[in-house]
Order: C-alpha cells, then structure tokens, then sequence
C-alpha cells in the first residue's frame, strides 16, 4: 500500500507517517515500510504479499506503481517504472498504453504536477485529495482518513446505507474522492484536475458473429498470456456460471499454469459443476466448506482488520471468507482472477431489464434500471428516518445515468446501460478487489481495457441468451464448455 503526501511542511509529513506506519504494522501486520522524501513531496510504502509498490527516481522526480500495469503496445508486457516517469516528465507518456489492475503516481519536480492514475476500469481504486493544506493520494482509503484526520462524507455515509457498497468518485471520508472509471487526474497548485482518457461508450463495428467470436478469443487470450507473464501460476476462481468457465476456457487456450477454487458445501449446485469442469480438466481444485472453514470468531482485531481493508466502501463481512482463505492460497498462487466487467457486457445482463425496448437509440429506462440493477433491496421501512436520505440516494443514481447519456445522446440503450454497469462496478466489485489484493493480487482479466472496450464495440443480438461468451467457450476448449452451466 502506499500514502503520497504533496506538501512542504516535513514536520507535519512525519507525523502523518507516524500514524499511518503504526496502523501498517497493528492492523495489517506489515513489516517492511519504508518512506521517501523528495522536494516538497514524502511516500510511505508498506509492503504486503499481494501489492508491492515499486518505486522509481531521478533528478527531477519519482514515480510509484502498485498492482499489475502491462503494456499492451509491446510484446514484452513488462512495464519498466524508469521509463514511463521520463515519458511522463517529457509530455509523452499514453496513458492507453497500460492495461491491468494498478494504480499510479508520478511526480514531476520541475513543472511541480503529479499525475495519478489507475486501470481504466477502476479494478484497484485509487484515493486523493486536499485536507488542511495537504494534498495526498492512497491506495487505502480509511488508512489515510485515519493517518489525515479525515471526517465523514454524508454522501459516502448515505451510499454505503443505502447499497453497501460506495461508487466511483465518492468515498466514506469527507476531503476523499477516487478516481472515476476513464479518467486521470493531475495535481498542480495543489488543486487536482480529472480528464477522460478512456471511452466507456463506443461505436459498434460492423462484424459477422464468427469474427465477432474470433477477436474475442484472440483479445482475451493475450491480456490472460499478458498477465500471467507478470506473475504466474494463476488461480481461478471456478462455479457454475458463465463468467468464470469463460476463464477457464481463456487459460486453457493461453496454456498457462493455473489452479481453481470454489467455496461451498458439498451439495451445492455451484460446488458439484465446479468439480466436474476440474475433474475433467485435470486441474487441482480448492474447495472451501463454509462448515469446516468459516468458523473463526469475528473478535475486536479480526474486525479492526477487515474494517480498514475494505476502507468503509464495503460491508466489512465482505472479506471474511478470504481472510482464512487468501493467505494460505498466496503460498501457491501469484494472481487471483474472479469474473470481471467484460464479461457481464459480453453478454445480456445489463440491459435485460429494458424488455421489449432493448437496442432502441434513445435513454434507457432509468426507473426500470434503478429498481432491477441498483436498489434491488428497495427503500427502507417508511417511517424509519426522518428525512428521506434514500430519495436523494436515488436521485443522485439517476443523475449518473443522465450523466453516463449525455456522453453519447445518439447512442442505443444498451450501449448506455453496460457504460452505466463498468461505472457501477467500482462499487461492490472494484472495493472487493482493492480490499483482498493485499493477501493476493486480484487481476480480473475480462476487466482489461481492451477487453471492455470490445465488448462494447459487438453489435447487441449477439449477447442474447449469452451466445457470444459460449461460443468464445467452445472455441477455446471445447470439454470445459460442454458441462452444464
């Protein structure tokens, strides 16, 4: 993990690390920190099994990486820390040329800017701000609340009540926002500006079903090949659904070193589909019983752990299971890859919802969306608060959509609602990953860039009743696609 601080007053930098470092070592239990001074800027990095910040300088600045970044323009994936701080010091540095699961900082002491960045989807999210004369960014958000003396955002508070989870850019903590899906942001006079440099809405290519089926497979299996080049051997996780077969097909046609795991009682459906595919597969399988496994007490320093991991943008339950899970998979595994954004828009699932009005070029059903997609729960008991705090909850969702439309107002319903979906996804799915990565890399390859970008590129009927995805499948492995799903 890592704390970046942009300010001149170094006694104040010290005692922010003194708290911070303290926290490193109590609650996450980690040992090697180490911190850096440069001009008028400080890094603290704390170093875990699953997220080793790399660090880079010269003369004129540093540059800090965390997580899994590849280079998609290159054969060789291996992003060199050295060279992009020069690119991004000279003005030439594309900001599309990385793919993965990271975030990123860069700090340019002769034009006095940082550029903070993260992958495009938002998979690791990435935390900044201005709090009393100190801007700063961070890869965990309550422990730089707690290190800053941060406060709590109404609006945070309000979406976490109302969801469980917290959306990009809002966060628990009043002075804290993340970065949103697409966009970077620049520091410079210690104010931070954010531009798009990444489409979530696109235009669809002219393509038959079988080239459309063929430039997935052929996208999906180099950004597996490019990640397990990174790290290796992978885990996957494995049930009875499309998403995860998907990967499993992907690691079989990419012939990388892989294991599985499953979590769930022997009768479960999810359990007995997953043990056919690895038996049939040949593949070492981890299946964890909840009986047998999910017993350890929730005491005050089990819960003051999961609490700052997931960093009050998820319920802290969240990350139970992988607390007694992850860290004995990480002795065996490098990486960690669960379903992602791309394959939920590869497929029908974010605009099934419209019915009879899917593929139309007008906005989406908003109510329909919110209700079928944001609040399934519903609202709370009438009566129970005493202002509606859910209504506006509601009515900040259906701005976002508006929001997420007028990007593109020509564009078709079903290409505004899977936008509307990645940007949603760095609520539960985005705070699930940046909390567990820590124990292991979580790297969720259908969330690459490239992959999201082709999924919204495919013409709409060929995601109906996931036809797309399962012959992806079959021309991968064709043993693994037939069991049942």
């Amino acid at each position: 993990m890592f704390l970046a601080l942009f300010h001149n007053d170094k006694e104040r930098n010290r005692e922010i690390f003194k708290i911070a470092g303290d926290l490193c070592r109590s609650v996450y239990g980690i040992s090697e920190i180490v911190t850096k001074e440069f001009g008028e800027t400080a890094v603290l990095l704390g170093r875990e099994p699953g997220l080793n910040p790399v660090w880079a300088s010269n003369a004129r600045g540093w540059f800090l990486v965390q997580g899994l970044p590849f280079d998609v323009r290159s054969d060789n994936p291996i992003v060199e820390p050295g060279e992009l701080l020069t690119r991004f010091q000279e003005n030439f540095i594309d900001l599309n040329q990385l793919e993965g699961a990271f975030s990123l900082v860069a700090w340019d002491d002769k034009e006095k800017k940082a550029l903070v960045l993260g992958d495009q989807a938002g998979t690791l999210l990435t935390f900044y701000g201005h709090f009393r004369g100190c801007s700063y960014v961070s890869s965990a958000s309550l422990l730089a609340a707690k290190a800053l003396g941060l406060g709590v955002s109404p609006a945070g508070a309000r979406e976490f009540f109302g969801r469980g989870c917290i959306t990009a850019p809002n966060t628990l903590f009043s002075g804290m926002r993340c970065l949103d899906v697409g966009l970077s942001a620049e520091l410079h006079d210690d104010t931070f500006t954010t531009r798009r440099h990444w489409d979530i809405i696109r235009d669809f290519a002219r393509m038959s079903f079988g080239d459309a089926v063929e430039g997935l497979v052929e996208l999906a299996v180099d950004r597996t090949r490019r990640f397990s080049k990174l790290r290796s051997p992978v885990l996957y996780d494995l049930t009875s659904g499309y998403d995860s077969r998907f990967n499993i097909c992907t690691a079989l046609a990419a012939g990388i070193p892989f294991g599985v795991t499953v979590n769930g009682p022997d009768t479960s459906i999810e359990v007995r589909i997953a043990k056919k595919v690895a038996d049939l597969l040949g593949v070492k399988m981890h299946h964890f019983d909840p009986a047998t496994v999910w017993t350890k007490t929730i005491d005050g320093s089990t819960r003051r752990e999961l609490l700052y991991r997931t960093g009050g943008g998820l319920r802290f339950t969240e990350a139970y299971h992988h607390l007694l899970t992850r860290p004995s998979l990480a002795t065996t595994y490098a990486i960690h890859v669960s379903g992602g954004v791309g394959t939920d828009i590869l497929r029908y699932h974010a605009w099934s919802h419209e019915l009879l009005g899917v593929g139309r070029r007008r906005q989406a059903n908003v109510t329909n969306l919110l209700r079928y997609r944001v609040f399934q729960e519903g609202p709370p008991p009438s009566g129970l608060f005493r202002s509606d705090w859910f209504g506006a909850l509601s009515a900040y969702f259906r701005q976002r959509a508006d929001e997420i439309h007028s990007m593109r107002p020509d564009s078709l319903n079903t290409q505004m609602l899977e936008a509307f979906h990645t940007w949603k996804m760095t609520g539960h799915f985005s705070q699930y990953c940046t909390a567990l990565s820590g124990w292991l890399q979580s790297a969720p390859v259908t969330s690459s860039a490239g992959i999201i970008a082709y999924a919204a590129t495919v013409p709409w009927r060929y995601k109906l009743t996931a036809g797309l995805i399962r012959s992806g499948m079959a021309s991968m492995s064709t043993e693994a696609a037939a069991v049942e799903t």
